[in-house]
């Protein structure tokens, strides 16, 4: 049986390496985004919505995505202090509903967190009721949305999700399939249904695999930017094929690509970018690669607030220790000085309330044509 048959008929199908990477990725996340949004002096319920949930288990004992995060949220170091968690569960299988809903009730009692199942719907037919009813402007809520298909995700209802301030999604881009079908000729109203226009029409012709899978992803979240958002995305490699899938983030808080940032650099610590099942979550003999964040701050002449600087990382892709570590490399090229506090621990020269002066770079030396 071949895993789109398996997908087809099984109720409980096969997990895979790529899979258990994706789920690795989504714990790192999910963990990060609870303790920040159900916590705290500003903390309210929130949500969960998993439009494309499964049956709760893989066939081979893995959970699934809904078990793992309901489990998560029971475990989670910080549950004592978590404000209601509603978790809103859909799939197109009848089956699948019903052996997720009898796993869910199955798990230990705990008041704080709702499970609600929807479907058995299609995900773009449970949107606007979700929003209504456990998703409303003004709540914080998070959307899975982990497709079987390109075809199950509209740009019209994905767009809708993301429009509402506070609603974060994490969306599963299935780029190799976007790849193979933008010059198909049969499978234009796909695309067009995908990205919602003909802008995917503008991706040039002659580009290898990996262009053409990046320049598709990139067009995807310049079009979630264009709804207010900011994004981000990491790439999950199968079997020599590299992005065989991206996930893509989208939130309106900057605040949210901490946890987002902090995952992506967890499964590769070398760049941040992608993983494969094999590589994913592993030490690295290699530095991260941060010159792009430290070429940036190089443009960035003048005072400033170490905040602002974490925040102009987390845009770019990076964390706040990368921060301190881009900060050390151009105070050793003398371009950066700490104008306050006057003191700090010798451990510590960036703290999180300290300003900074970034300096101009003068020319290199020799620049001039002087003899040598």
């Amino acid at each position: 049986m071949t895993r789109r048959e398996d997908l087809r008929s099984q109720t409980d199908y096969k997990s895979d390496p790529h899979t258990r990477l994706k789920h690795a990725f989504y714990r790192r996340y999910i963990a990060c985004w609870m303790g920040k949004v159900l916590q705290g002096r500003w903390a309210k319920p929130g949500t969960i919505i998993d439009g494309f949930a499964g049956s709760g288990m893989y066939s081979d004992g893995l959970d699934g995505s809904a078990i793992m995060t309901a489990k998560l949220f029971r475990e989670h170091i910080c549950r004592p202090n978590f404000q209601p968690l509603t978790y809103v569960t859909n799939d197109l299988d009848p089956r699948r509903c019903e052996a997720l809903d009898g796993r869910m009730k199955g798990l230990p009692l705990d008041d704080g967190i709702q499970h609600v199942p929807v479907g058995p719907k299609k995900f773009e037919d449970i949107v606007g009721e979700v929003r209504q009813k456990h998703a409303p402007r003004g709540k914080q809520a998070l959307w899975i949305i982990d497709p079987y298909g390109l075809k199950q995700i509209p740009w019209s209802i994905v767009s809708e999700t993301v429009t509402v301030p506070k609603n974060d999604a994490v969306i599963t881009f299935m780029a190799d399939e976007a790849h193979r079908y933008r010059t198909n000729p049969a499978m234009v109203s796909v695309m067009g249904s995908l990205y919602g226009d003909d802008s995917w029409k503008n991706v040039p012709d002659r580009l290898t695999t990996a262009q053409s899978k990046a320049a598709l992803v990139k067009l995807y979240c310049d079009k979630l930017e264009a709804l207010g958002c900011h994004t981000s995305s990491f790439d999950v490699d199968v079997a020599r094929r590299y992005t065989r899938y991206s996930l893509i983030f989208a939130t309106h808080h900057q605040a949210g690509l901490e946890c987002w940032n902090s995952a992506k650099w967890s499964a590769d610590p070398t760049s941040g970018r992608g993983a494969s099942a094999a590589t994913a979550f592993q030490p690295s003999l290699l530095e991260p690669d941060i010159q792009p964040l430290i070429d940036d701050f190089r443009k960035r002449i003048g005072v400033h607030d170490f905040t602002a600087l974490v925040s102009r990382a987390q845009i770019l892709g990076h964390t706040e220790p990368h921060v301190r570590t881009a900060l050390d490399e151009l105070f050793r090229e003398g371009l950066v000085v700490r104008l306050s506090p006057a003191t700090a621990p010798k451990n510590s020269p960036w703290p999180a309330t300290c300003r900074i002066r970034i300096f101009e770079a003068g020319p290199d030396e020799g620049e001039d044509g002087g003899a040598s």
